[in-house]
């Protein structure tokens, strides 16, 4: 990760509950030995932030149902879940004024993305008697 990363104005407890869906499902619905590789960017008013893993990847199917509320992978090694974790993470992240969505294909591993504007984008866009209400 680059150690220059800009602020963004977010829970860190609701962020972290993001962080650990997306690598918990990462090492659940892959072989063991998989790596991930977590890195951020900077775009526009937005930093960018993927996981990827080079694990077996999901058909294009399933991928476009994965942030559906009780929607679940086919490859879980351990079944517990009820196919909430993803659908939050989406709740998460849009409630924060971004975006998440993943990439990937049969054989080719997957990554998740997700966007959060950063904070001094926040502040500029927000409403000032919001702000001053507050």
């Amino acid at each position: 990760m680059p150690p220059d990363l800009p602020l963004v104005n977010a829970d860190p407890l609701q962020l972290r509950r993001v962080f650990e869906n997306l690598i918990t499902n990462a090492l659940n619905h892959n072989p063991p030995g998989i790596h991930l590789t977590l890195n951020a960017t900077v775009e526009t008013e937005m930093i960018r932030v993927t996981l990827q893993d080079n694990g077996v990847g999901m058909a294009e199917d399933v991928r476009d149902h994965l942030f559906e509320r009780y929607s679940r992978g086919r490859n879980s090694r351990h079944s517990s879940g009820i196919g909430l974790g993803l659908y939050l993470c989406r709740q998460i992240i849009t409630a924060h004024g971004g975006q998440i969505g993943a990439i990937s294909a049969p054989g080719e591993g997957a990554t998740f993305w997700l966007t959060l504007p950063l904070a001094i984008a926040s502040t500029a866009n927000a409403d000032p008697e919001a702000i001053a209400d507050a």
